[in-house]
């Protein structure tokens, strides 16, 4: 038996939870669907510099708003199940351009970034670029 047989065997199934995505790619640009763009977002680990500090709320949820996109954008709430689980939500985005339009889309919009609230209507407790 070789090692990828023991490895696909081992692991735990994951559990996708889907969410209604903000907007399609670009923001604001109508016409025919071409693709879809999956953005999962899985469990959130939390670290501190400072050993005194406690960790912040928990769950909680992830934003993530497109370059141009005039709405609150789109809402992911990380989550374990009963059974422990591992638990990913995922948004399917429409892209209604070219591939080279989105490759411009994407140079121009530079980085995507990801604010970690406590709350829906809360203030950014939290920031990742990626």
């Amino acid at each position: 038996m070789d090692r990828s047989s023991k490895r696909r065997r081992g692991r735990r199934k994951v559990e996708y939870i889907d969410v209604v995505p903000s907007s399609d790619l670009p923001p604001l640009v109508e016409g025919e669907l071409r693709c879809l763009l999956f953005i999962t977002v899985g469990e959130i680990v939390w670290g501190t510099t400072a050993p005194a500090r406690p960790a912040p709320v928990s769950p909680a949820y992830i934003r993530l708003r497109w370059w141009g996109e005039a709405s609150d954008g789109t809402f992911f709430r990380p989550q374990t199940t009963r059974d422990d689980r591992p638990t990913r939500t995922r948004a399917q985005f429409g892209i209604r351009s070219g591939p080279k339009q989105m490759a411009a889309y994407f140079h121009d919009m530079g980085s995507v970034t990801f604010d970690i609230l406590a709350s829906p209507k809360g203030l950014p407790i939290g920031r990742v670029q990626v």
